[in-house]
């Protein structure tokens, strides 16, 4: 636990993953592509010794090799479990891999709780519009994106996004555009959107065997970044704590569904969508 900076009693957060610490992404900086991780919900089985791997119990095992954060008793539960998994996400794809600057546009297409904490990203970072695009079963979301920071929500099953966009913005496109939704056909749509010599965030995942059709030749004829993203890091981990402890952004209001432990199956049930409208966010509570 020194090794940490922590005691008994304290409040933390996790990184998904571990790392090895010795294989050639540990070695050269890059440990969130460990060759050999462990990781916590995701990556290790429960039949792993000592099994503690997840968050279906009261306790669980820090192996050697977590990356541990301390967290400040005034952040609430429910905005504790989205520092790691929603917002460092969010710091990592806009701030880090996306490069804004201080009065950038940008245009977040997809409404989960990934692109929701992308508003508060680019706010933090400084963005002057910021734009998300979502579907018309999105819509008991669009207040709460517009009270993150969004500055529009554009329905594209209503409205076209590239005329809106290029109306939004004087025909010049957005310097940012951050993909989130799993869907090929918003690729396209980044590409259309973005402004000559602006940058694409990819992070939706579509499937291993998905392929995409774009126009390539926009990408070369307008100079487009075209960014791969994964998943957080350290530095995004620490930022995201930062603006959690701030308490400036209405977080808590992402998680739209709780239940207690001994209910862990009916959670994961509401999560998929089955027995009702599918909630933004689920937790449990041990």
């Amino acid at each position: 636990m020194e090794s940490w900076g922590v005691k008994p009693g304290d409040r933390v957060v996790l990184e998904a993953s571990t790392s090895c610490g010795a294989c050639e992404a540990c070695l050269t900086g890059s440990y969130r592509f460990c060759k050999n991780p462990l990781g916590y919900g995701l990556k290790t089985s429960c039949e792993t010794p000592p099994h503690l791997w997840g968050a279906y119990s009261r306790y669980m095992y820090i192996a050697p090799g977590s990356v541990v954060f301390p967290i400040q008793e005034n952040v609430s539960l429910k905005t504790a479990t989205l520092i790691t998994g929603v917002i460092a996400n969010s710091v990592q794809w806009v701030c880090l891999l996306g490069r804004i600057k201080v009065g950038d546009t940008v245009l977040i297409q997809g409404m989960g709780v990934q692109g929701l904490g992308a508003i508060v990203a680019a706010r933090e970072a400084g963005a002057s519009k910021i734009f998300i695009s979502g579907l018309s079963g999105d819509q008991d979301r669009f207040d709460l994106a517009l009270r993150l920071g969004a500055r529009q929500v554009i329905n594209i099953e209503t409205d076209d996004l590239v005329r809106t966009i290029a109306e939004l913005t004087g025909s010049r496109g957005v310097d940012l555009v951050l993909d989130v939704t799993g869907n090929p056909a918003s690729i396209s749509l980044a590409l259309e959107t973005v402004r000559k010599q602006g940058t694409v965030v990819e992070a939706g995942l579509i499937g291993q065997n998905t392929r995409v059709p774009i126009i390539l030749d926009r990408i070369m004829q307008k100079e487009i970044r075209l960014q791969g993203a994964r998943s957080k890091g350290y530095r995004a981990t620490a930022a995201a704590l930062s603006i959690a402890e701030s308490g400036k952004y209405p977080l808590d209001q992402i998680v739209t569904a709780e239940f207690p432990l001994t209910e862990c199956e009916r959670a994961i049930e509401i999560a998929a969508g089955q027995g009702g409208p599918k909630p933004l966010k689920v937790v449990l509570t041990p």
